[in-house]
């Protein structure tokens, strides 16, 4: 069979793929959207019936399954397991496609593997940012408990209160964390399980002081209050530093960008110049000790940029 011909089975092969990810990504959503309609038994009877479910429940069974379920939820994505890995695929079979077409056959490959773990690091980075809006949330956090207090107002009702008022991603842990104190867990369980799901000092400072203040008594009102002037001044600060270090950050990621485009740019001017490079010892030994030295830049400046308040 000819080469082009095998070339063009390939990419139909790979589109198909990419769309079916694709869709399963928008099915699962729809799902999802229309089960919130239904009541608990409809939804089981469904789940049931549906072999996307099912699939995802097996998948969940397993250490991988849950390893991708927690990293999900973490995030605040909620896409089924299934779902995240299917676009895993389809993230792969088009990066393949593109640099197969743009730069070179021998780099898709890597390349596919490097699109499935951007995907991995997206989650890790919408896992921080969920935490970073956690934690700048504490202080109107910290106020309502102190004003619920002042109120005469119980813990549960306090957090039920607050649960009501803050906005995702606060107001549903501090759900979670009232509906197990309802369902009898211990205050000092419910919030180290916050703890558990929320790492970062602020949160280990908020949930101390409360277990300090059930345990020994005291002022709880004004020291809830004076926790959330700390917070807030800590909140600041990290926005100044963060504005002030954009630029080296935006910087970086230009500057890696400019190395993308020349490597496009140049292949385009001489078709399959990659090829040949690769395919020479010290072509690619150049290639190689370049990439790397992109890869040590970013991550050198993402060391540098990160500044602990």
């Amino acid at each position: 069979m000819p080469r082009e011909s095998l070339l063009l089975l390939a990419t139909a092969a790979v589109l198909v793929l990419a769309l079916l990810g694709a869709r399963l990504l928008v099915r699962g959503t729809e799902e999802r959207l229309a089960l919130r309609k239904r009541s608990a038994l409809e939804i089981a009877e469904h789940g049931d019936r549906n072999p996307l479910n099912r699939l995802d429940a097996l998948l969940r069974r397993t250490v991988f399954g849950q390893l991708v379920a927690s990293r999900l939820t973490a995030a605040g994505l909620r896409w089924r397991a299934i779902d995240f890995l299917a676009g895993n695929a389809a993230a792969a079979a088009g990066a393949y496609l593109i640099v197969r077409q743009l730069l070179s056959g021998i780099l898709a490959g890597p390349i596919a593997i490097l699109a499935v773990l951007a995907c991995w690091v997206y989650v890790e980075r919408k896992r921080r940012r969920r935490l970073e809006v956690f934690v700048g949330q504490l202080p109107d956090l910290a106020r309502l408990m102190a004003n619920s207090a002042s109120a005469g107002l119980g813990v549960v009702r306090s957090l039920d209160l607050a649960a009501q008022e803050l906005e995702d991603p606060a107001g549903a842990e501090i759900e979670r964390v009232a509906q197990e104190l309802r369902l009898g867990q211990s205050l000092e369980g419910a919030l180290k399980g916050l703890h558990r799901r929320v790492p970062s000092r602020e949160v280990g400072v908020l949930v101390s002081s409360l277990l300090i203040q059930q345990r020994s008594g005291g002022d709880a009102v004004r020291a809830l209050r004076e926790m959330a002037q700390t917070l807030e001044a800590r909140k600041e600060l990290n926005r100044e530093v963060g504005t002030i270090l954009a630029e080296a950050v935006f910087t970086g990621w230009a500057v890696a960008g400019m190395g993308v485009l020349i490597m496009v740019g140049m292949n385009q001017l001489y078709p399959g110049v990659f090829d040949e490079m690769l395919r020479s010892p010290v072509g690619a030994a150049v290639v190689g000790v370049g990439s790397g030295l992109f890869a040590l830049g970013l991550v050198l400046i993402q060391r540098v940029s990160k500044v602990e308040v």
